[in-house]
């Protein structure tokens, strides 16, 4: 039954932990000089790109892409990041679903 691939997540589950391991990494550095704050900016901007192009690249259907978000939401609130934060990463990663895919 191929519309069951619908609902298939796994995917999109196993790189949300991906992407929460990565953005607490991340989060963690405390900037220091501005050459710093700016290779932290960079790797934030790469890891909202990247993630943009696995779920075009994987092509992730609505349902998947709410997943996706939502795992990585809830992966930064058991981590215990900064709410807000985590939401500046989910709605980066919203926004780029428009630029990317």
């Amino acid at each position: 039954m191929h519309w069951f691939a619908w609902f298939d997540t796994r995917a999109a589950e196993a790189y949300a932990a991906e992407v929460v391991v990565e953005f607490c990494r991340i989060h963690a550095a405390a900037p220091g000089s501005d050459a710093k704050r700016a290779r932290q900016a960079e790797r934030y901007d790469r890891l909202v790109r990247d993630a943009a192009r696995f779920a075009a690249r994987e092509r992730l259907n609505f349902y998947q892409r709410s997943k996706l978000l939502h795992a990585i939401e809830w992966g930064l609130a058991a981590r215990s990041v900064d709410p807000e934060a985590a939401s500046g990463l989910v709605r980066a990663l919203v926004l780029a679903r428009w630029r990317v895919g």
